[in-house]
């Protein structure tokens, strides 16, 4: 492959990024419309679409303020062209890696670009992106693990009165006729975990969610919907449980 071909791959792959991010970005937009408004809402995406549309929008925070949407989108494409040529340039250099040896011992040399095949590139790109999907993976079930545990720490010390953890904010709201009342939690309760919060479609197995929760049952009393989220800002994590019949999931969490 030639570096004209390389250009060539780089633009068609950075265009398609593109491409396919503005067209995931309007059931987003969408949504955040509806919930802003109180209006009935489509679904929320899921999680590895919303990843995506964050990975392809990323240049954006380099972006000088106050582009329009058509400059916006010929300076993540790109930025995208720059970061996916680099990275073809380094797949076209291993694909030319030649290991050899005589009688003077081994040897690497590097082959012509003339030489270096499609498949040799195609079988690359397959190798990091089941690297990738690994590694995501891999973050994904630590997240998962951490907000779990982030959510029974805040439960027993909110049950016991002891102070939460350091960086989790409670909150748990129950309806007592017309009125929002914060309360503690009880000491037993059982779990049900909604999966669909984090995420069950088959590509949100290799991106980290955004949010996770499920059901509380108390012995006495309401269900509780619950989440737990992490707090960009801060760095530390949000656990908030209300009355089931207080108001929607969708209405009350935005993104």
């Amino acid at each position: 492959m030639t570096a004209r071909h390389l250009l060539f791959v780089a633009f068609a792959i950075a265009l398609a990024i593109q491409a396919a991010a503005m067209l995931t970005l309007g059931p987003l937009t969408d949504w955040c419309f509806c919930a802003i408004t109180q209006l009935d809402s489509p679904p929320l995406p899921p999680p590895y679409v919303q990843r995506f549309i964050q990975m392809a929008f990323a240049p954006d925070e380099w972006a000088p303020r106050g582009l329009g949407l058509p400059l916006v989108f010929a300076y993540n494409l790109a930025a995208w062209f720059l970061a996916v040529l680099v990275v073809l340039h380094g797949m076209a250099l291993a694909a030319r890696l030649r290991v050899g040896g005589d009688g003077r011992g081994a040897y690497v040399r590097l082959a012509a670009p003339e030489r270096v095949r499609a498949w040799q590139m195609l079988l690359l790109a397959c190798a990091l992106t089941g690297v990738g999907a690994w590694a995501g993976a891999m973050a994904r079930d630590r997240w998962l693990s951490e907000a779990e545990q982030v959510f029974y720490a805040a439960m027993s010390a909110a049950s016991t009165g002891r102070p939460l953890p350091p960086g989790v904010g409670f909150s748990m709201v129950e309806r007592r006729g017309r009125e929002d009342v914060q309360v503690n939690p009880g000491p037993r309760f059982s779990v049900d975990v909604d999966p669909h919060l984090a995420g069950d479609h088959f590509l949100d197995r290799f991106v980290v969610p955004f949010r996770y929760g499920g059901w509380v049952r108390f012995p006495s009393g309401p269900r509780f919907e619950f989440t737990v989220w992490p707090e960009r800002l801060t760095g530390g994590w949000n656990v908030d449980l209300y009355d089931e019949n207080l108001f929607s999931r969708d209405r009350r969490h935005r993104g």
